[in-house]
């Protein structure tokens, strides 16, 4: 029979409300410094009651919540151990710096714990006795803007609750929630004898929880006593790529260094997950997919590191796809032209044209107002042939560099049995140049 044998309970509820809280994965602080630059976390331990307020610089009561990476919010909710006065007087504000935009790539713009600053959110809110809750409305209904987004969440590393002036008594829990759904699902695990892993494992949740074998609690933490064996799992529906995703680590008893991740909503997406260097399968149970099926051996991608030959130049070489002119990024192919040092850039593209851009030029603005030209940015091309020769088709004009290396672009093409020349260099008018810039 599979067990799941429970090792530790990390802050463990009941099953009632399968929420994932949030909270759970962050620390209780206390803030000083109101800035970016001066801004300070200490951890806040917890007593019988639960934790103090701090009193700020202003007066005002405060406690925080901090994570290791930002989350992304939507319901914050504050208690305390008695009931409170002037509940109404309560806020929430996060911490903000470029979130949100919507940039791609490697040189987007990301949020860190250094810089940013505090913003007060615009939520809807209900109070009982001794607790209030937030749930932040639409992200443009607080920040308007043409490009301020709908939704309801905001991601964070922070958050603050400024509780008055009054004094208060202990907070009893912090609650963070996000947007997504909670759902449960059995996952089965399956250990292949012959792989580095085997029972008993280790498990650790983190934006999410293992249910225990009656569904009555919810664990962070918990043992696989066995293999095969299973576990019930509460996590974020369908997210994969947020900081906010539930993530599911097993570990090897014996070696802390082994062990895998897994992310719930992946393998209910895909059905199942192999890791033939370890062993091992997980399954979604309900899943079509057979777990008893044979795994493919194999090896990790580390591991093939070792037995890779030797890199060369050839072989590196060899391996660069041929580069497409058309569908350069950017737009097609082209070689700058201009004289050595100079700030004017005029581009010869793969098709031999000359690509003029005012923006390229870089001339002075009084400068700038004389080039009468029909647009800002245009091309000239030479015609040859009856019919026209067709020079946008990639291969039909050769193009190289005099000497291989010197700023002189040379074009080749034949067309109609003539043989065509086209030599491309750029020079000062006065064949005198100004002051060298270096930007």
């Amino acid at each position: 029979m599979n067990t799941l044998v429970v090792l530790a309970v990390a802050a463990g509820m009941a099953a009632a409300d399968k929420r994932i809280d949030l909270a759970e994965f962050a620390r209780a602080v206390e803030y000083t410094g109101d800035k970016a630059e001066t801004l300070q976390a200490r951890e806040l331990d917890r007593g019988v009651d639960g934790w103090t307020a701090w009193k700020g610089e202003d007066g005002q009561y405060m406690i925080g919540l901090e994570w290791d990476e930002p989350r992304d919010i939507a319901e914050a909710c504050i208690e305390f151990r008695h009931a409170v006065a002037n509940r109404e007087t309560i806020q929430v504000q996060y911490w903000q710096h470029h979130w949100p935009n919507d940039a791609r790539g490697g040189w987007a713009p990301l949020d860190d714990p250094f810089h940013g600053k505090w913003v007060t959110a615009k939520a809807d809110w209900w109070a009982g006795d001794r607790d209030i809750s937030f749930a932040f409305v639409p992200y443009n209904e607080e920040q308007p803007g043409d490009k301020a987004p709908e939704m309801r969440y905001r991601r964070t590393y922070r958050l603050r609750f400024l509780c008055g002036k009054n004094e208060l008594p202990p907070v009893r829990y912090l609650r963070a929630y996000g947007p997504a759904q909670t759902i449960e699902a059995t996952f089965d695990i399956r250990m292949d004898g012959a792989g580095r892993l085997e029972a008993p494992l280790s498990v650790s949740v983190a934006n999410g929880y293992v249910l225990t074998e009656d569904k009555k609690t919810t664990m962070t933490t918990a043992r696989l006593a066995t293999s095969p064996a299973n576990m019930t799992l509460c996590f974020l529906e369908g997210d994969l790529e947020s900081q906010t995703r539930t993530i599911v680590t097993v570990r090897s008893s014996r070696d802390s260094m082994e062990g895998f991740s897994f992310l719930p909503a992946e393998v209910v997406k895909y059905g199942s997950i192999r890791i033939p260097s370890l062993g091992v399968v997980v399954s979604h149970r309900g899943s079509q997919l057979d777990l008893q099926a044979d795994m493919k051996p194999g090896m990790s991608v580390f591991d093939r590191v070792a037995t890779e030959p030797e890199q060369t130049w050839e072989r590196a070489r060899g391996e660069i796809p041929v580069l497409s002119k058309l569908k350069h990024q950017g737009g097609p192919l082209y070689l700058p032209l201009g004289p050595p040092e100079a700030r004017q850039e005029i581009a010869i593209q793969y098709d031999a044209s000359y690509l003029l851009d005012k923006s390229a030029l870089k001339s002075r603005g009084a400068e700038s107002g004389r080039l009468h030209w029909p647009q800002d940015r245009w091309s000239i091309r030479l015609i040859s042939g009856e019919p026209a020769f067709d020079h946008e088709t990639e291969g039909n004009i050769e193009q190289q560099l005099l000497d291989d290396y010197l700023p002189i672009v040379i074009n080749t093409w034949q067309a109609n049995g003539v043989a065509y020349k086209q030599t491309s260099v750029a020079g000062f008018l006065d064949e005198r140049h100004g002051e060298i810039r270096g930007d």
